[in-house]
């Protein structure tokens, strides 16, 4: 507070991290860098980790950290092809002041760290702050939530040509034909665009990722990896074998 009262500008790890990624030359590099953030109240761990397992099953280059892990700035020097996987809180966010992502995630909204941000409204303000100021070419948008929809609308249109950088998920709620989706149903995720569904995969085997929360989960992590390229099936093949986080959702014993 001191130091902005007297107009010293004040930032954070992630701020300085995405501020050295514009000032880095990268063209001599034949695969650009790419960032994934994830946000929300709930399933941001899980959700960051599925994303970076999937990854790294396609031997796709890739590191994670932010608010999981390894702080930003303990990352390893970034590579040719390098994919950032990280997991940011609203502490986070709304403190950086830069932000860059390529693709964004928000999951949920939930009332928590509402002392902090003076509400919910200041709550959601700062993991807004992720697609507005960053911008993303993709942003992954969980409607379950108004704050969520609310977002969306706000997003829509932003894109290329008009058009739109979203894509929307659900665990709970039938979304529109016309936009990108990705939904999950009685344990089956479907993968829509222009109107018609593209990819499916059936998620009631898959242990660690048992639940409709998880199911939001798996949505999020195969929209992000849809938009960084990777095929259905890749995806599919990463998330059966997702080992899940300690202390979520952790088999202790059958009887």
């Amino acid at each position: 507070e001191q130091a902005r009262a007297r107009g010293v500008p004040v930032d954070n790890d992630v701020g300085l991290l995405f501020r050295a990624l514009a000032a880095s030359d990268f063209d001599d590099f034949d695969t650009p860098p790419r960032v994934v953030c994830v946000t929300g109240s709930n399933g941001k761990s899980t959700t960051t980790a599925l994303i970076g397992h999937i990854l790294e099953t396609a031997h796709v280059p890739c590191q994670v950290g932010g608010n999981i892990g390894k702080g930003v700035l303990a990352l390893d020097p970034i590579h040719d092809g390098d994919v950032l996987v990280l997991e940011l809180s609203s502490y986070q966010i709304e403190t950086a002041r830069s932000l860059a992502p390529d693709v964004a995630v928000f999951l949920n909204l939930s009332d928590d760290h509402l002392d902090r941000h003076g509400g919910r409204g200041g709550y959601f303000a700062a993991k807004a702050r992720l697609f507005e100021l960053g911008a993303p070419e993709r942003a992954v948008i969980g409607l379950d939530e108004p704050e969520g929809r609310a977002l969306a609308d706000r997003l829509r249109g932003r894109g290329m040509e008009g058009e739109s950088p979203v894509v929307a998920i659900s665990a709970s709620r039938k979304l529109p034909d016309h936009e990108p989706a990705v939904t999950a149903r009685k344990g089956f995720l479907a993968e829509r665009r222009g109107g018609r569904q593209t990819a499916s995969a059936d998620l009631r085997e898959m242990e660690t990722l048992k639940g409709a929360h998880n199911h939001q989960n798996a949505c999020a992590a195969w929209a992000a990896c849809r938009a960084l390229g990777l095929a259905p099936r890749v995806i599919e093949a990463g998330m059966r074998t997702f080992p899940g986080l300690a202390h979520r959702m952790e088999r202790v014993a059958e009887r």
